[in-house]
């Protein structure tokens, strides 16, 4: 058949050899400049932990109001549910990274306080902070449950045990509103103070799960009651 077939799809790519296709179906693109200084002055001393992750998560269950949750995968998720179940809390089951990910483009999506419970392990496995404050939405906060483990697959290390700094690293990735808690009325008092974000709040904390049950709701459930909280 002949290009003039009707019956025969013409398929166009980007294939001339001089890309001069490819530059006339890309839009223009303005880039920032790019000459600045980058200076940053910061020094934090780890304390012997004394938190559990659940006695972090139930310090935030209690405080909490309208915001809307999203809770790391696995263990973490129980641990919320089990502290403080509310139609506004979406637990994670079964994708790992992306607690931070579906937060953020919450947070981006509504004019509702969007917290994310997520964990050193989680963010240490995605680059999605430097994301985060590019898009800089005034209603996110982020609670990193540093345990310095993958509390949900048996307690392994994890490089913020003893060597990554979750708050350095959010600073680094361009998050302004920072700080390291590593008791329970630190946290409180963060909590609290917390102003326009995004704001990332370093939760250090001992290893371990506590003894809760599974979360007796389908993933359906989850999202549809979820959804439906937030007026969508």
């Amino acid at each position: 058949m002949g290009t003039d077939d009707p019956e025969r799809p013409l398929l166009v790519g980007p294939h001339r050899g001089d890309g001069a296709l490819v530059e006339a179906c890309l839009p223009k693109q303005v880039f920032p400049a790019r000459a600045r200084e980058s200076a940053l002055e910061y020094r934090r001393t780890f304390r012997d932990p004394v938190m559990t992750r659940y006695d972090a998560i139930r310090v935030i269950a209690a405080a909490l109001d309208s915001e809307a949750v999203v809770a790391n995968i696995g263990v973490p998720s129980k641990e919320l549910y089990a502290a403080n179940d509310r139609d506004t809390n979406f637990y994670m089951l079964g994708s790992y990274t992306q607690a931070t990910p579906i937060g953020l483009g919450l947070a981006l999506e509504t004019d509702r306080i969007i917290v994310v419970l997520d964990g050193d392990g989680s963010l240490l496995g995605t680059a999605v902070l430097p994301v985060v404050a590019a898009e800089a939405p005034k209603n996110l906060t982020i609670v990193c449950l540093d345990n310095g483990a993958f509390g949900s697959t048996g307690n392994q290390p994890t490089p913020a045990s003893g060597l990554v700094d979750m708050e350095l690293l959010a600073r680094a990735a361009g998050i302004r509103n920072t700080c390291k808690v590593q008791d329970e009325e630190e946290l409180e008092e963060a909590w609290e103070s917390r102003g326009r974000g995004p704001n990332f709040i370093h939760v250090v904390l001992n290893p371990g799960n506590a003894p809760v049950g599974n979360i007796p709701l389908a993933p359906a459930e989850i999202r549809e009651r979820f959804v439906r909280a937030l007026g969508r």
